[in-house]
């Protein structure tokens, strides 16, 4: 709870630090650009898709699933090798 607040308080300081000052840190006046502001959600949300297939996934056929560590290897490497031959078909067929 209190490092909850404090990090709300600490934000909070910066925002109103960054809005103010001449030259800024990061300039939060960007985000006005609405193309810049759907462009870096978009991003987030990519890197939490990415983010649960890398480590949320073997976690959960660990916990859940009950598999064993080289169960799980096998799994997500064969997940790895079928989106690679997916990219390499297509790039192939985009050479012809």
């Amino acid at each position: 709870m209190v490092a909850g607040v404090l990090s709300f308080m600490t934000g909070a300081v910066f925002v109103r630090r960054t809005l103010r000052s001449s030259w800024p840190l990061v300039d939060l006046r960007t985000f006005r650009d609405r193309n810049f502001t759907v462009g870096c959600v978009l991003s987030f949300v990519l890197g939490i898709g990415l983010f649960g297939s890398v480590y949320l996934m073997p976690v959960f056929l660990v916990y859940v699933r009950g598999h064993s560590a080289f169960e799980v290897g096998m799994i997500i490497g064969h997940r790895r090798r079928a989106v690679r031959h997916r990219a390499d078909r297509g790039r192939a067929r985009s050479a012809l």
